[in-house]
């Protein structure tokens, strides 16, 4: 013959019983953009969304704004809004927790573009009826950039190679 103990099976029920929540209790939360692409030194406004167990939305929840990664920091934030400011290059997330809830964004950091610098300081003259030749020396700090050269105002004699930046005619 078995016995139970009645306080002890009434103990594990009431551990085992599920959880409900009452409308406005927070049960979901979103963060929109889910992705973002952004350049050093910019901004973007993330924005949290909470629902409860009817899919209503909840105001005035407090949520909790970080940035994993490296990529960047959280420079203002509200209950449902923050400012992110992208730092360093690279792939992080900013995340909004609400309680044990958690959103994500995925974040890719690019550098910006940084224009081409003209090295060649002086070409020598053109002399009328002799042919020319001088080259453009040019450098863009953008590491995989590729330069194009052209020339927007010039001699109808004059040509520019556009993947070399001779000049010739």
């Amino acid at each position: 013959m078995k016995v139970f103990n009645p306080h002890i099976i009434l103990a594990l029920l009431l551990l085992s019983a599920p959880v409900f929540a009452k409308p406005g209790d927070v049960v979901s939360i979103t963060v929109s953009p889910q992705t973002a692409t952004v350049d050093i030194g910019s901004q973007t406004k993330f924005t949290m969304e909470a629902f409860d167990n009817t899919g209503k939305a909840v105001q005035n929840v407090d949520a909790v704004w970080s940035v994993e990664g490296g990529i960047g920091e959280i420079v203002n934030r509200s209950r449902k809004n923050a400012q992110f400011r992208a730092t360093n290059a690279g792939s992080g997330l900013v995340v909004v927790t609400v309680g044990d809830l958690v959103a994500e964004a995925q974040v890719d950091v690019g550098s910006a573009n940084n224009s081409p610098e003209i090295e060649t300081a002086d070409l020598p003259d053109a002399t009328e009826g002799t042919a020319y030749e001088a080259s453009i020396e040019a450098d863009d700090a953008d590491a995989g950039d590729v330069l194009t050269f052209a020339l927007t105002e010039k001699p109808n004699w004059l040509e520019i190679d556009s993947e070399t930046g001779v000049l010739s005619g």
